[in-house]
């Protein structure tokens, strides 16, 4: 079972009361942030985990209201299950999570530098990159951000993998959207479950959300 303490976002396409059908994919948690699918498609076929896919456009998102993130913040944690598609592409942000415009209070891409990948999460003033990751296109990961009072860390399958200090965290700005696979950038492949809390999250509630759902993608 996943941690629910501070949960602001629990959306998980393989629970069929988080979606099954139609443009509105419901919100797990206790915030009842139901969120809106916008060229996005969802597969319930065979072995393969029920999953959304977006195709790298600026219209393939799942929208959220802003105004069920304006609350108090102690910290701030993403946790996304997805999926690179082949076609990423070097160079470039894609991102998992975040605003089209306004401020970035949670954005958070997978970067390719030319020659690996990098987990990055930009929020208000701050940001920075995690250490390359051992990872390759097609195959399920489950990412992490974890942001306390002045630390930013970065996880893979529920380990670290780098870390940042000196990093002030900031409340939550007025904004103009926040979503699943879209900010300045678009998500190219596939995700799942996403879980953002207005708290961070240890290293150890990371590796338990992370154990509480890894079977649905390995």
């Amino acid at each position: 079972m996943v941690y629910d303490n501070s949960l602001l976002l629990y959306v998980d396409p393989s629970v069929a009361g988080s979606y099954s059908t139609g443009t509105t994919v419901s919100d797990l948690s206790a915030n009842l942030n139901h969120g809106t699918l916008s060229s996005v498609s969802y597969v319930n076929t065979g072995t393969t985990p029920k999953k959304f896919t977006f195709n790298g456009t600026v219209g393939s998102n799942i929208s959220f209201a802003t105004s069920k993130f304006n609350t108090t913040y102690t910290g701030k944690t993403v946790i996304i299950a997805a999926k690179m598609d082949v076609n990423f592409s070097t160079n470039l942000y894609r991102c998992m999570f975040g605003s089209t415009g306004g401020n970035r209070n949670f954005n958070f891409y997978m970067y390719h530098n030319g020659t690996g990948f990098q987990l990055n999460y930009s929020t208000v003033g701050a940001g920075g990159l995690s250490d390359v990751l051992p990872v390759v296109t097609g195959q399920w990961y489950v990412f992490a951000v974890s942001q306390d009072a002045n630390t930013i860390k970065y996880y893979l399958n529920g380990n670290l993998v780098g870390t940042q200090t000196g990093i002030t965290l900031s409340q939550y700005l007025s904004n103009t959207n926040e979503n699943i696979g879209i900010s300045d950038n678009f998500w190219l492949g596939d995700i799942g479950t996403t879980m953002i809390y207005k708290r961070g999250l240890s290293s150890e509630e990371i590796m338990q959300n992370y154990l509480a759902i890894k079977a649905t993608y390995y």
